[in-house]
């Protein structure tokens, strides 16, 4: 997780997207299969240059150390990130092309890609430039992740709600 209340909203959103692909990313494959054979896309539906892209590129550059391919960073920016959750989903489900887990990822495939990504966070390089960012970085399980967008969704979920109005 990042500690982001001292950044604006629409940073907060964009980083915490990011968090997930992080935390939660995979697809329907088993671990035990020698996941993975070939480069991880992990897709960010944001325009490159900001604080997202970044932080994408900073994890994918030593993702890939743990995971032994690449992890190739692909921007596909657009309507409020609908085209890169449209590219995703129009994929196929093989764990190859990134963007948060779907419902029913096998727990392996979650355990392992978030074990790697926790490593990856808690080198000192990784930290200092995250840190230069304004991220507090703190690793997690998938299961305290998913507490903590549980909380923060029951917390902003009524003020979006009363903004559509």
């Amino acid at each position: 997780m990042i500690d982001q209340t001292c950044l604006p909203v629409s940073v907060q959103r964009r980083l915490r997207f990011l968090v997930s692909i992080a935390l939660m990313a995979g697809a329907n494959l088993c671990a035990a299969q020698g996941y993975p054979q070939k480069p991880v896309r992990v897709i960010v539906p944001f325009v490159p240059g900001g604080t997202v892209d970044t932080a994408a590129r900073t994890i994918a550059g030593k993702l890939h150390e743990g995971l032994g391919q690449p992890v190739v960073v692909d921007y596909r920016s657009g309507a409020n990130g609908i085209i890169g959750a449209d590219y995703v989903a129009k994929s196929p489900s093989d764990g190859y092309t990134l963007l948060a887990a779907p419902a029913g990822t096998p727990g392996d495939v979650v355990i392992k890609l978030n074990a790697e990504i926790v490593t990856v966070l808690r080198t000192p390089e990784i930290r200092e430039k995250l840190s230069g960012l304004g991220m507090t970085v703190v690793g997690s399980a998938p299961g305290e992740f998913a507490v903590f967008l549980k909380a923060d969704i029951a917390k902003w979920g009524p003020m979006s709600s009363s903004a559509r109005t």
